[in-house]
């Protein structure tokens, strides 16, 4: 199956690169076009991941989104 996808490019093998737990069929998620032609296919997720973004939520509770800023600031008068 895993054949069947389309090669990494350079950026997604540097950005594999600082992934824990790395194998010979590791992908990013987000570069994995689903498609009928993988129909059937298993995926295992890491034990452990390293997601810069997510880490600027770490001190938010669980469930709770993190709070709209407005995109406008009123202007004082």
């Amino acid at each position: 199956m895993y054949d069947k996808l389309e090669e990494p490019t350079d950026e997604e093998n540097d950005m594999l690169d600082l992934a824990p737990g790395l194998t010979e069929t590791s992908r990013l998620g987000c570069q994995v076009i689903m498609s009928k032609d993988l129909d059937g296919m298993v995926v295992t997720l890491p034990n452990a991941t390293r997601n810069v973004q997510s880490e600027r939520f770490a001190d938010r509770p669980p469930h709770q989104p993190p709070q709209q800023q407005p995109s406008v600031q009123p202007q004082p008068q």
